[in-house]
C-alpha cells in the first residue's frame, strides 16, 4: 500500500478505496511481460485473473510506472499541452497507447463524488468519459468482454466458459449486490453467433458472444448510465495559442508469415500476446491485422512510423525472429503501402 500512498502524497490525490482493495488482494498485478510469460507466468493467472485480465482492449498499467507518466502529462512542453488544472492518474491502457485514468478536478458542471474514469487518448485533445466511477466501469467491461468476442484473444484460449467463469469469480467481490446478479446472469447464456446486413463484401458478417451489441447498450444505459456518460471533452489547456495541428494516421496493420509456421510453432503464442485480429480468408499465408486510427502533431514520416509502432513494438520484435515474418502498413487516405518490416 506504500506505493499507492507515496503516489496519493507526491501528486495531491486520494484513490478510490475500491482500488485500494483491488490492490491489496493482487488485482492489479499481471506479471511483467516477457518472451515466456505465456508459459510462466499466464497459467497461474488463468485460474485467478487480475482485473479485466480478459477484457476486450485493456492492460493493466504497471504501479512503477504510474508517477512517471504522470509527470510526462503534467510537463508544460508535452505536446497533448493537458491542463494543469486536471489531474490523470493512469491504471490501464489500450493496446494502441491511450491510458485508463482516475480524473480529479473536473468540471464543476459534472456532477459526481468520486474520480471519474475516462480514456485519455495519446493522439487526440478531446477525452472520453467511460464511466462515473471504477465499480461501474469495472461491470461495463466485464459485460463487454462477452460481446463481439475476439476469436484470437486470450480468453478463447483453452475455454471460453472456463476463462470467462474464473475472471468472474475474482470481480464479483468487487460490485454490488445488484450488478453481481446482473452480470452472473449474462455469464450464464448460452454461447452464440450473431449474423446482420451489411454493404460491403459478401453483404453479411456476423460476431460471437453472450449478448448482442444492441442488448449490451441497452443494458449498460439501464445499470449504469449517468448523463456524462460516453461524453467527450477537451483536455488540453485553455490559451489563446493556435490550436496544436494535428494530422491522422488511418489505416491497417498487416502482419504476414510466408511460409505459414508449423502448428506447433512459438510463433502462435506470441501472436496470442499482440492480440491482432486473424484474417481467415486469407489461405496462402499466416494473416492478421490490425485497424489503426490515431492523430499525430508530426509530419515527418520517420516520428510516424515510431508513433505507429510504439505499442506493439516489443512484440513484434519477437516475431521478428521467426522465418517469414513481414510487416506492412496500408494507408487508407493515400493508399500507399509501407513495408515496415526494416524498422522492427
Amino acid at each position: 500500500m506504500k506505493k499507492l500512498e507515496a503516489l496519493e502524497q507526491e501528486f495531491g490525490f486520494k484513490y478510490p478505496e475500491l482500488y485500494k482493495e483491488l490492490y491489496k488482494n493482487n488485482m492489479l498485478d499481471s506479471g511483467e511481460y516477457s518472451s515466456d510469460w505465456l508459459q510462466l507466468t499466464y497459467p497461474k493467472l488463468k485460474e485467478n485473473p487480475p482485473l479485466l485480465f480478459y477484457g476486450q482492449d485493456f492492460e493493466l498499467t504497471p504501479i512503477d510506472e504510474i508517477q512517471s507518466i504522470i509527470e510526462e502529462m503534467r510537463d508544460p512542453d508535452d505536446y497533448r499541452e493537458i491542463n494543469p488544472d486536471y489531474l490523470f492518474v493512469p491504471f490501464g491502457q489500450t493496446g494502441g497507447g491511450d491510458y485508463y485514468c482516475f480524473w480529479y478536478h473536473f468540471p464543476e458542471e459534472i456532477e459526481a463524488d468520486q474520480p471519474l474514469i475516462v480514456l485519455l487518448p495519446h493522439d487526440d485533445v478531446e477525452l472520453e468519459i467511460l464511466a462515473k466511477n471504477l465499480e461501474d466501469f469495472i461491470f461495463s467491461e466485464l459485460c463487454k468482454s462477452v460481446c463481439d468476442v475476439y476469436e484470437e484473444g486470450l480468453i478463447m484460449d483453452g475455454s471460453f466458459k472456463e476463462n470467462s467463469t474464473n475472471m468472474l469469480r475474482t470481480h464479483l467481490p468487487y460490485l454490488s449486490e445488484e450488478k453481481q446478479r446482473v452480470v452472473s446472469e449474462l455469464y450464464q447464456r448460452e454461447w452464440f453467433t450473431h449474423t446482420f446486413k451489411v454493404s460491403y463484401g459478401k453483404g453479411e458478417d456476423s460476431y460471437q458472444g453472450l449478448i448482442t451489441r444492441e442488448d449490451l447498450e441497452e443494458l449498460l444505459e439501464k445499470e449504469i448510465g449517468f448523463e456524462y456518460q460516453n461524453q467527450t471533452y477537451y483536455y488540453d489547456k485553455d490559451t489563446d495559442t493556435p490550436p496544436l495541428e494535428l494530422h491522422k494516421i488511418e489505416g491497417i496493420l498487416w502482419l504476414y508469415f510466408l511460409p505459414k509456421p508449423e502448428e506447433n510453432s512459438p510463433v502462435y503464442e506470441l501472436l496470442k500476446q499482440l492480440n491482432w485480429s486473424k484474417d481467415k480468408s486469407i489461405t496462402d499465408k499466416l494473416a492478421y491485422q490490425r485497424k489503426l486510427s490515431q492523430f499525430t502533431p508530426h509530419t515527418d514520416w520517420a516520428t510516424r512510423q515510431k508513433e505507429i509502432l510504439s505499442a506493439f513494438l516489443p512484440r513484434l520484435q519477437k516475431l521478428k525472429a521467426f522465418e517469414g515474418f513481414q510487416l506492412i502498413f496500408k494507408d487508407d487516405s493515400s493508399g500507399e503501402i509501407i513495408d515496415l518490416t526494416p524498422y522492427i
